[in-house]
């Protein structure tokens, strides 16, 4: 376990809709023997915006500014990931 890990999300909350941006910290942890995986920063964003009373789409953008992380030494993440979603409610 790192030593430090944090994440906090700014949201704000529209009329039909909801944005929400995350940043996740976590520190430098002592991984395999002395192997160090070093501290990172992730930023996020998402989006949901309701359609009708029956129907919000929504979508999700992670690891905007492209961070080469590693939550194991020397076995990397992937970059930029994102989805998008469509909830029917009937």
């Amino acid at each position: 376990m790192p030593d430090v890990a944090n994440n906090i999300t700014a949201s704000d909350f529209l009329t039909d809709g909801h944005i929400w941006r995350p940043a996740l910290y976590r520190g430098e942890i002592l991984d395999i023997g002395t192997k160090i995986a070093a501290d990172y920063w992730l930023l996020h964003i998402g989006a949901s915006y309701a359609v009708t009373d029956n129907m919000t789409i929504s979508g999700r953008i992670e690891n905007l500014t492209d961070k080469d992380d590693e939550e194991i030494f020397s076995y990397g993440t992937r970059g930029h990931t994102g989805s998008v979603a469509v909830d029917w409610r009937f």
